[in-house]
């Protein structure tokens, strides 16, 4: 999560003129929404079939699942992905579309297998480690539609000028996929700030990949304030832009609620109207997966770890960021951006 350079507001296109739906022949894109359980109090096993629930009401058929390469491979002696695969089996028993993401890197740091951490992008044994946990994961890969190397990476490979070695990594491993499932669509998770300013970089990536896949979270310049709630027309047609010709996946778009960021809970609502309303516009050829998140906030202790793990643990706009995410408060009440999303979704959801 980086923050984003914008340049100007777009005017928004009202998505609700009516339901609508597609073309005859037209395929609907496929909606997200990430469906964490209300945290207070501590959710049971029926808040988080509960959060899913919620999600396909408003019209989600899809779902993104993501995972460290650590978590699953601490090292060389233990690689146990069964998690993922009891979450897969879960997902497509409820007729999900599958997003899974392994975070190589996540944001601000590597999450690799302790004995390879250091190892170059390009070293050998880097490729067969990853080799070996694809392989693994080939009993889920075939029902795979998108998978992601690595989360938010843009900015991390920049300060340490690792854009080439990390494309040839990615290159590899999209052609070791390939291999396995011939239809499977790859790519490497950018933040969109990091991909707007280093394109050539990001273009490059793209080019080995399969999709363009972003995460966006809409502030201004080096700051945790917000940009204006309708500035989605024109960022989504710079990430088509950048994308050059390839599919758009956007695995987060999120808003957040709080003063602190110069927000409100209107104006997170009007922002979630507008970006729904754009990603229409531009039909499912260019842009075939939105993930919303968050659906319920994380709780004050969830953020302020959260500001640890991303260095930035005496921030207050990025902890306030963090916790007015939500279309719903912790408590599981609903702000105005959750009935935004119900109305702006009412297309996806029409025979």
């Amino acid at each position: 999560m980086a923050a984003l350079t914008v340049s100007a507001a777009a005017c928004a296109t009202d998505p609700t003129e009516g339901p609508g739906t597609p073309p005859e022949g037209v395929l609907r894109p496929t909606l997200a929404i990430a469906a964490n359980p209300r945290p207070i109090p501590a959710p049971q096993a029926a808040d988080f079939v509960a959060a899913l629930d919620s999600s396909l009401a408003v019209g989600a058929k899809g779902i993104v699942q993501t995972y460290t390469w650590r978590e699953l491979e601490p090292d060389s002696a233990r690689l146990d992905v069964q998690r993922v695969i009891d979450d897969f089996r879960y997902s497509r028993s409820r007729g999900l579309q599958i997003f899974l993401g392994i975070q190589v890197i996540n944001t601000v740091k590597r999450e690799m297998p302790a004995d390879i951490a250091a190892l170059a992008w390009t070293d050998p044994r880097v490729q067969r480690r990853f080799d070996r946990l694809l392989d693994a994961l080939q009993p889920i890969l075939g029902d795979v539609t998108y998978f992601s190397i690595g989360n938010e990476v843009a900015d991390y490979l920049r300060t340490r000028s690792e854009w080439p070695a990390y494309t040839t990594f990615v290159g590899q491993a999209v052609a070791s996929l390939h291999r396995r499932v011939p239809g499977i669509k790859v790519g490497a998770t950018m933040e969109y700030s990091g991909a707007a300013i280093n394109t050539t970089a990001a273009r490059a990536l793209i080019a080995v990949s399969d999709v363009a896949i972003y995460t966006l979270y809409p502030f201004l310049l080096d700051s945790f304030n917000v940009a204006p709630a309708t500035i989605t027309g024109v960022l989504f047609d710079n990430m088509i832009v950048i994308a050059g010709g390839k599919p758009v996946v956007l695995q987060e778009l999120g808003y957040p609620a709080s003063s602190v960021n110069r927000s409100s809970e209107l104006a997170q609502a009007a922002f979630f109207t507008d970006a729904i309303g754009q990603w229409r516009a531009r039909g499912s050829t260019a842009m075939p997966f939105v993930s919303l998140f968050l659906l319920h906030d994380f709780t004050p202790q969830q953020c302020s770890d959260f500001g640890v793990y991303y260095n930035l643990p005496n921030q207050p706009q990025f902890i306030e960021f963090l916790c007015s995410l939500g279309l719903r408060k912790a408590d599981g009440s609903p702000r105005p951006s959750w009935d935004a999303v119900r109305t702006a979704t009412t297309w996806l959801r029409t025979p």
